[in-house]
C-alpha cells in the first residue's frame, strides 16, 4: 500500500502508526487497506525506516488559518481575526517553535480540536494579466483563489472575488500572493514593497498595504 507526499509515493510499512487530527490510530487508509480517494490532509509529515517505508504518519486537516498581526498572551491577533494559540502545537519548517515566535505578516493554518498549526509563509509577487471566476493569472502563472482573503483598506480581512482582481489588469500595480501548500491563493495583499521577508519569517510594515476598490494600494 502506498501514500503520496508531496508528489512523492511511500511504501506503508505493515505495522505503521497513522495519526489523524491528532487521534492515534485513524488512519487515511480503509480497513481493506486500500487509500480511500477523498481522504486526504492538508499537512502531513512521515517518519520513514531504512527500506523506505512509512513507519508514522501525523496528518492534519486545517480549520482555518490567520494572517498575524499580532500576539498578546497567547492569542494571536490578525486584521479582525483572533486565536487563542496559547495551547497550540505549533511548527515552521519541520521545527517545533513557540506562539511568541510568530512574526507579524506570517500565516498560521490551525486545526482547533487538536490544537496543532503550522507556520506557512510562500509568497509570490507579480503583476495581474487575466481573471477567471475561480482562478489569476499573475505573470504568466495560473492559481486558483476559491475561497482566499484580502486584506481590506479597512484593516480587516475579507473575501476576495473577481471584481477586485479585475482592477489590477493592465496596471503597474504588484500584488502579492500567501499560497497554501496546494499552490493555491490563501490571502492576497497589495504591492510587494511593503513586505520584508526575514529569517524569521515575514514583517509587514506598519503602513501596510491594503486592498480599496477605486484606489487598490493604500
Amino acid at each position: 500500500m502506498e501514500i503520496e507526499l508531496n508528489g512523492e509515493w511511500y511504501d506503508l510499512n505493515n505495522n505503521y502508526v497513522p495519526r489523524f487530527n491528532g487521534d492515534t490510530g485513524e488512519s487515511l487508509v480503509q480497513g481493506d487497506r486500500t487509500v480511500a480517494e477523498e481522504r486526504t490532509a492538508d499537512y502531513a509529515k512521515f517518519v520513514v525506516n531504512s527500506a523506505g517505508e512509512v513507519v508514522f504518519y501525523d496528518a492534519y486537516d486545517w480549520d482555518d488559518s490567520i494572517l498575524v498581526e499580532s500576539v498578546e498572551d497567547g492569542i494571536v491577533y490578525g486584521y479582525g481575526q483572533e486565536e487563542d494559540a496559547s495551547d497550540y502545537t505549533i511548527v515552521q519548517d519541520g521545527q517545533t517553535i513557540s506562539v511568541d515566535d510568530l512574526n507579524r505578516g506570517d500565516i498560521l493554518y490551525y486545526n482547533v480540536d487538536a490544537e496543532y498549526a503550522e507556520v506557512y509563509n510562500n509568497l509570490v509577487s507579480g503583476e495581474v494579466e487575466s481573471v477567471f471566476e475561480e482562478s489569476v493569472v499573475v505573470d504568466g502563472v495560473e492559481y486558483e483563489y476559491n475561497g482566499a482573503r484580502y486584506l481590506a483598506a479597512d484593516g480587516t480581512i475579507q473575501n476576495l472575488d473577481a471584481t477586485l482582481l479585475e482592477e489590477f489588469i493592465d496596471t503597474d500595480e504588484p500584488i502579492t500572493l500567501y499560497l497554501n501548500r496546494e499552490g493555491h491563493i490563501s490571502y492576497v495583499i497589495a504591492d510587494f514593497e511593503g513586505i520584508s521577508v526575514t529569517g524569521n519569517g515575514v514583517f509587514l510594515n506598519s503602513e501596510i498595504n491594503a486592498f480599496a476598490q477605486g484606489t487598490r494600494a493604500l
